[in-house]
């Protein structure tokens, strides 16, 4: 009797692809800089300044080239992806240690600081568009959900582990060992990236104007039934739903009188849903499940981020977390996917480009979700958020229902 051949689950079969394991791992390690450089950079200019307000600008200077993510990505159409990931990555690498000599020579000042984010944060205006597609080409269709899952998981992993590492670095041996353990993460991952290749699409338009590029990726875009709701509903996820992430310790110091140890538990319960979320998905999501999948985990998060504001029990509140986390698991796997499922191949890293800029357009939320919070309160800001945020969710899965009924 003839024996069948095994067939591995499509989580394993990734990790045995070698071009898949080596991004995969890049991704591992630049977000564990990012999670825990954040968390430091943070402490640094505050223990320098004094002032919260400085932290503040320094955080959104990192975040603020993403709103030009539209522009990264049509940039990046224009050269085969992994030559364009190692250059940014060496570029990063080179970023890091300039900040690491002049820490190490007593020379390290706080726009040393913002400017180093700022540049930083050229990359991740890139991230969707470079490294996250070649995940997807990498991958091919019928496992870019398992690619993106199993990105996601990685990722919420290292988010546990990042923050603390980085600030038992600080604390040890300062921001200079902190900025050379980051660049020697960045010479890994370029290192990583020498050895990736994949076949190059031929973009339509080039040569063209980057302008005209622009208008026909959003046109494109906006006349997509998927696209255009999957970017709509960005939009309102990181505008109303996403800065509950920022307000977690105002809410756990003001709201629940808890103790450093227990804020930080808070934070750890929201990364364990995701983490545990994104296995989730990469298991056992099926394409004619993506778009419920992405619509559920917009939705959760989003309720969650409403019982978080409205709780005043700890307990309750870790619930609320780790149900938030598991949302943005489904939603952040979900968003990614359904975009470079329905983009086409020669368009998928221009299209991630708006993805990118949907994102960083919508990080504006933060500020304002401050400025409510000085005048309603905490709580009650973040329940306004998150109910205005539901209701707009609703709407858009009204406007755009081919988005929460598409697959792969």
């Amino acid at each position: 009797m003839g024996g069948r051949a095994l067939r591995l689950p499509v989580p394993m079969s990734l990790l045995g692809d070698r071009a898949y394991r080596r991004v995969w791992t890049i991704g591992g390690l630049t977000w564990v800089t990012r999670a825990s450089d954040i968390v430091v950079t943070g402490i640094f200019v505050y223990d320098v300044t004094g002032l919260a307000g400085t932290v503040a600008m320094v955080a959104f200077l990192r975040f603020l080239p993403m709103v030009a993510g539209a522009v990264s990505g049509a940039l990046a159409a224009r050269a085969p992806l992994p030559l364009v990931l190692r250059g940014l990555l060496i570029t990063v690498g080179i970023v890091y240690a300039t900040l690491a000599a002049l820490a190490a020579a007593g020379l390290l000042e706080v726009w040393h600081v913002g400017l180093g984010a700022f540049l930083i944060g050229i990359y991740w205006s890139a991230e969707n568009s470079v490294r996250r597609t070649l995940l997807g080409e990498i991958a091919g269709h019928e496992r870019i959900s398992a690619a993106i899952g199993l990105d996601w998981a990685a990722i919420n992993a290292v988010r546990l582990i990042g923050p603390l590492a980085g600030a038992a670095i600080y604390a040890a041996w300062g921001m200079g060992a902190w900025y050379g353990a980051c660049a020697l993460f960045y010479a890994l991952a370029a290192v990583l990236a020498l050895g990736v290749s994949v076949p190059a699409a031929e973009p339509p338009g080039r040569g063209l104007h980057l302008l005209t590029e622009l208008i026909e990726d959003l046109r494109a875009a906006m006349l997509h039934p998927v696209t255009a709701g999957i970017l709509a509903v960005t939009l309102c996820m990181n505008f109303f739903t996403f800065p509950y992430i920022s307000m977690v310790p105002v809410i756990g110091k003001e709201t629940l009188g808890a103790t450093p140890l227990q804020v930080g538990m808070m934070a750890t319960v929201e990364s364990i849903g995701a983490v545990l979320g994104g296995f989730a998905v990469a298991s056992v999501a099926k394409p004619r499940l993506f778009g419920p999948i992405f619509l559920i985990g917009s939705l959760t998060t989003t309720l969650s981020a409403l019982a978080l504001g409205s709780s005043a029990v700890y307990a309750l509140s870790l619930a609320a977390l780790f149900a938030a986390g598991l949302g943005v698991a489904f939603f952040a796997t979900m968003q990614s996917t359904l975009v470079l499922s329905n983009a086409p191949p020669e368009r998928r890293a221009r299209t991630m480009g708006l993805l990118t800029s949907s994102i960083g357009i919508g990080q504006s939320g933060i500020i304002v979700l401050g400025a409510v919070a000085g005048w309603l309160g905490t709580g009650n800001a973040l329940v306004l958020f998150a109910a205005v945020g539901f209701g707009l969710l609703l709407a858009c899965a009204a406007r755009w229902p081919a988005m929460w009924r598409s697959g792969a």
